[in-house]
């Protein structure tokens, strides 16, 4: 049986192949797996030679700022993997700085190393314990996220990368925190009891975009003196689904957001109410002011009985 899996869509230009002692010992070169994909995205422009915009083009393809690929490469660095150098073309002019990845090879040198003076065997045996053990936390995580549509696990996948992108710092993770998300859900199915397990799994995205949005552009959690975090999140439920509720009010349930992937879109979709607001602001405004300018022309009095109407004038007789 051919063990070509790729066929033809290999060659040497667009090949990249990744070292199996890199795919088997990421855990102990302390790699998450945002750090890994990350590597193997900058291994391949590096190896390719696309320096130039790097950070930006490696944000638009993980779906993160360059800031967060920033911070990440810079963790990379930390961990010994990456070394950054000036980058300098053939002029001698530099160009930027690039991160080498010469430490990385050296590590997975000596780990290779380290394997060939066992045994043939014990060399086997120590790749396929290894390999049982990626299996059986693969197997973990499958099951501690049996329930696909869980607040446990929207808080880590989803909740996570939206608070990193608003404060700059990760997330906590402890049981307040996953009690807090759990305070969150039920309050949320609440207010919503008609809502399915997946729709108020949105439901609980759209009110995490709203409340952090709303606290960096000063709206209506402006008031918060950082980006709320679940606990703050889990406590102002009724408020932020209230103001969800006034969006479909004035504009509709079609406009709701429907493509969870999208960090950007589904704000731009709430917080286009402020526009329309202002729009209609100075019809409001007339409406209400008419309304006053009737009370205060009608003669309230008018329809009082006429022994009450004196006692009011101060007619005694």
């Amino acid at each position: 049986m051919s063990k070509n899996i790729w066929g033809d869509l290999l060659n040497e230009k667009q090949g990249f192949a990744v070292p199996r002692v890199l795919r088997l010992k990421r855990k102990e070169l302390g790699l998450n797996n945002q750090e890994y994909i990350l590597l193997l995205d900058y291994l391949d422009c590096y190896k390719h030679g696309e320096t130039e915009d790097l950070h930006v083009f490696l944000a638009e393809l993980n779906g993160v700022s360059q800031k967060t690929i920033q911070r990440r490469l810079s963790a990379l660095e930390k961990k010994g993997l990456l070394r950054q150098e000036i980058n300098v073309n053939a002029k001698g002019r530099i160009k930027g700085v690039i991160f080498n990845p010469e430490p990385l090879v050296e590590k997975l040198k000596s780990i290779t190393t380290s394997l060939s003076l066992n045994k043939e065997d014990e060399k086997v045996k120590s790749l396929c314990e290894s390999q049982t053990e990626y299996t059986s936390q693969t197997v973990v995580k499958e099951k501690k996220w049996k329930d696909e549509f869980c607040s446990t696990r929207w808080y880590n996948d989803v909740f996570s990368e939206m608070y990193e992108e608003a404060s700059g710092q990760p997330v906590l993770t402890g049981g307040r925190e996953f009690k807090s998300a759990e305070t969150y859900f039920s309050r949320l199915r609440q207010l919503n009891p008609e809502l399915t397990v997946e729709a108020l799994f949105v439901r609980a995205t759209e009110g995490a975009r709203y409340i952090l949005d709303s606290q960096i552009r000063g709206g209506v959690f402006g008031w918060l003196h950082k980006p709320p975090d679940i606990c703050m999140l889990a406590n102002q439920t009724q408020a932020v689904d209230y103001q969800l509720r006034c969006i479909e009010k004035i504009y509709g349930k079609e406009e709701k957001f429907t493509d969870m992937d999208s960090e950007e879109s589904n704000v731009k979709v709430l917080f286009s109410t402020k526009d329309k607001e202002k729009e209609n602001g100075s019809e409001q405004i007339e409406r209400v002011f008419e309304e006053l300018r009737e009370i205060e022309q009608k003669d309230v009095r008018r329809d009082f009985p006429q022994g009450l109407r004196k006692g009011l004038s101060g007619d005694k007789s």
